[in-house]
């Protein structure tokens, strides 16, 4: 359940990182 409260967090950094988190959150969730 800690996927929930990372996903905004993750959304923020996504445009910092770019595909660092997008892919992270894909494998988090796969």
């Amino acid at each position: 359940m800690q996927i929930a409260p990372t996903f905004p967090f993750n959304l923020k950094r996504d445009s910092i990182e770019g595909r660092v988190v997008v892919e992270f959150v894909v494998d988090t969730e796969g």
